[in-house]
């Protein structure tokens, strides 16, 4: 048996920063969202740590990763914040005095949009707060049941969305029509010129972020109709996760979002470039490349959230190639 953990010794602000380490893997990113200092995070985590005899988080070279421990504590603590959350609406005549959005969008988006998307909160004319979920193939359901103010993801058809245009609107943000080459610096396949016959040549990182349907890539399908042989080593959906995994060996990744090209290029182990338009086409001519949706519960009237949706579709519309 166990020892027994002194549950009161655990308050919501520690927790809270348990959940957002667990889905961020950032500190500094969760010290931005509680809009406290770093001190206070480390200080908080220490408690938490010795409560629970556990170390939860292993610091790796790009952020907080935790550990199978903390996989079980998490689900616990994020289900203790939402039922704690559920004190702001016990009075309705009681207004906060910022309203908070809990909105879900891919970590290869907020990977190099944090700024920007933090920087909406501060327009006087609106105010409010956003709450960055993680996002997971559940995220249509967490907005139909209200739990998120909207979520962005990516789909290949919007004809398969239409079960859902009696309750959602579906807002298309932009066309993925680009690839993107990830891999570390001075792999061998940057010598020559880059087909997808070579790329299979290499260990084949499986990266589909916000995509809710759970199946292969337009590109390992592209390879199986072809005959091309491919081993698919690894499914991630974490870009830290994927940044350590491609940084020391020599698997590939293929992407269309260029977020992350752009965060690739910004760290000198890495390697990122844009395949020829003459293998994203021969990819296209056989599958629909993806689009970027917003979707949100209809009817609902409030004009700061139909502003928060306007700019954050400006913010990802601007930042994506």
């Amino acid at each position: 048996m166990g020892r027994e953990i002194d549950i009161e010794k655990i308050d919501l602000l520690s927790l809270s920063i348990l959940v957002l380490l667990y889905e961020n893997k950032s500190a500094t990113m969760t010290s931005k969202a509680l809009k406290i200092p770093a001190p206070k995070i480390s200080r908080c985590l220490k408690q938490l740590r010795d409560t629970f005899g556990n170390e939860l988080f292993v610091r790796q070279r790009y952020g907080m990763h935790p550990n199978e421990f903390a996989d079980e504590v998490y689900p616990i603590a994020r289900h203790i914040i939402d039922a704690a959350k559920a004190f702001n609406k016990l009075d309705p005549h009681v207004q906060k005095s910022r309203q908070d959005y809990p909105i879900a969008i891919p970590d290869a988006i907020s990977c190099t949009m944090m700024r920007s998307l933090i920087n909406l909160i501060y327009d006087k004319e609106h105010p409010l707060s956003i709450s960055l979920e993680l996002w997971n193939t559940n995220a249509i359901n967490e907005v139909l049941c209200g739990n998120l103010s909207f979520a962005i993801f990516c789909h290949y058809s919007r004809d398969q969305l239409t079960a859902y245009s009696d309750k959602l609107d579906v807002i298309p943000i932009k066309k993925m029509e680009n690839m993107y080459l990830l891999s570390r610096e001075g792999h061998p396949i940057l010598e020559g010129d880059i087909s997808f016959e070579r790329i299979a040549d290499y260990p084949f990182v499986y990266t589909e972020f916000g995509k809710p349907e759970q199946r292969a890539s337009a590109f390992q399908r592209f390879c199986l109709g072809e005959g091309i042989p491919l081993r698919t080593e690894i499914t991630i959906r974490n870009v830290s996760s994927l940044i350590d995994h491609l940084i020391n060996s020599d698997a590939l990744a293929l992407t269309s979002y260029s977020s992350l090209y752009d965060k690739f290029s910004e760290i000198p182990e890495l390697h990122s470039c844009k395949l020829a338009r003459r293998e994203t086409d021969r990819l296209l001519a056989k599958f629909p490349c993806s689009t970027l949706y917003l979707i949100k519960m209809k009817g609902v009237e409030d004009p700061h959230l139909d502003w928060l949706v306007k700019r954050v579709i400006k913010v990802i519309d601007a930042g994506l190639d």
